[in-house]
Order: C-alpha cells, then structure tokens, then sequence
C-alpha cells in the first residue's frame, strides 16, 4: 500500500490534462464528477454508464467512501459546484473489483450505484461500453477528459478539458515508455495512450479514455441506429512513479477486460438490486458524439 506520503506526493505530481482544450458545455455527457460532500473538493472523474450506475477506478476510495461522497453531471467547471446545470446525487453503494491490488493498481475498477436514477436527455447519456472482451484499440486514437493544468507544472485549469491521444500496444507502451526501467507492469487489463506533450493523470483519475466506434454490429447491437457511438474503452488510474515526464504514456484500465466485471463483483457483494449486468447497461441507450 503507497504511504500517505506518497500518495501526496503522485497526487501532486499527477495533476494535470497536458496538451489538452476546453470542452463545449455538455460535449461529453457522460462525464461524472465525484466530490467529497462536506467540502466539495474535487477527487476523481467518472462515467455514467446506465441512468444509475457510474464507472471509475477503484483507487478514488482510498480517499472517498459511499456515505462521503456527491456525484455531479453536466459540471463544465468543477471548482464552481454550485453550477445551475449540475445534476446532483448521492451515493448507495460502491462495487470495489474483489481483485483489486492498491500497490500495483491492478484490477483498478469500481462501480458506483447512485441513491437515485437521473433523466437521461441529450445532455445527460450514458457511455456505450465494449461489445467484446476482445476487442483490440491499438492505434485508435482517442480521448481523453478531464481538469488539471495544461501544461507540465502550469496552474490548474477548472474547466473541463479533452486532450486526443494515440492509444499504444502492450509492446509498444513498454518498449517506448519508461515502465519497464521502472519495473512497473502493464498488465493485459490495462491500456496504455498517449505522446509527448499530451497527458492526463490525477487530474481525471477514474475518468473516460473514450473513441468513435462507426460500426454497423455495435449500433444495431445497442438497438440504435447510430453513425458513430462514443465507446468508452478504458479510464484513469495512474502513471508511473519515477519515470521522466517526456517517456510516459498514460496507462488506463481496459474497460473491455472487465467484460464480466459486474458478475466477479456481485460473487462478494450484493446484487445490484437483483439486476444482472445485462438489464442495468445494455437496455440503456448510450451516446453518440462528434470529437
């Protein structure tokens, strides 16, 4: 487990979108906020993935808890929580992936079950998810939102920003990238985006890495007939400690390799309502974008 200290001190480091622009209001109307509810001090991002179900990454509950926590939507600037936009809500329940290692990150997954459900509109949608365990996003290009500074060490940016980044190969994130000097480990449920000079970390951990999906197979399955489907193929966790600035490419966890996540959760905690994973993310409709 990383010392307070350390946590502090990536925490510090971490925090940024490099490289990245200003969203429109609503841009990405899947984005989720979570906050700590007494103070309204912004921890992690999210997304909304059903109209009561949130994915993010395990390690935002190393400092947040269901019964500390508020989840916001449609915040375009997230030190301004008192937006007229914001949908808020609280929190009934965490699903915290059974495997998840808080020393090496892996398996950094984790379910939000919200008090209540929200009115899905054009400008509050769930993401879509992958079809497959399978599916392969190597040299897709992507992106990523999030708030932090724009620039490595610059001040932090409120507004929510949207930085487009490559997304790499296994081989190609180890080779090219500082992780194997550092020996830290891509695992194959991790992902691995980004270029020098384009960044996310702290700033969004838990947040979307999301791409255009325009094919035919994943419209008719989500029973849309969609041009494009914003797919949501991994989010935040963190970047390596130790590795110089100019070789990291930011590593996320694979959304798609936790394909049956909801079913390993619900072996050690309660069902969501009774729900299988089917009925809570599939029967929703998810979104479509331009980027």
């Amino acid at each position: 487990m990383l010392s307070s200290t350390a946590r502090a001190s990536a925490a510090k480091k971490l925090t940024r979108i490099v490289g990245g622009n200003n969203t429109l209001v609503n841009e990405f109307p899947w984005q989720a906020a979570l906050y700590i509810a007494a103070t309204k001090k912004f921890m992690c991002g999210g997304s909304l993935i059903t109209n009561q179900h949130i994915l993010t990454a395990a390690h935002c509950f190393e400092a947040l808890t269901a019964a500390n926590m508020v989840v916001h939507f449609r915040a375009h600037n997230i030190s301004d929580p008192s937006e007229t936009s914001v949908v808020e809500r609280f929190v009934k329940a965490v699903y915290i992936h059974k495997s998840y290692d808080n020393t090496t990150k892996n398996n950094d997954i984790a379910i939000i079950h919200l008090n209540q459900t929200v009115d899905i509109s054009a400008n509050l949608l769930p993401v879509c998810l992958p079809s497959s365990a399978k599916s392969k996003y190597a040299n897709v290009s992507a992106v990523v939102t999030g708030c932090g500074a724009s620039t490595f060490h610059g001040p932090t940016i409120s507004t929510l920003q949207k930085v487009q980044v490559p997304v790499l190969s296994r081989k190609d994130c180890m080779n090219k990238t500082g992780y194997s000097a550092a020996q830290i480990q891509i695992t194959r449920k991790m992902l691995c985006a980004g270029a020098a000079g384009l960044d996310s970390c702290q700033g969004n951990s838990g947040g979307p890495l999301v791409y255009l999906d325009n094919t035919q197979s994943y419209s008719q399955r989500i029973g849309r007939q969609l041009t494009d489907a914003c797919l949501n193929i991994g989010f935040v966790y963190i970047t390596g400690h130790g590795i110089p600035e100019s070789l990291i490419e930011k590593a996320f966890s694979s959304t798609g390799k936790f394909f049956e996540l909801p079913l390993a959760v619900k072996e050690k905690y309660d069902r969501l309502d009774g729900q299988g994973w089917e009925a809570t993310s599939r029967n929703t409709s998810c979104a479509r974008v331009s980027m």
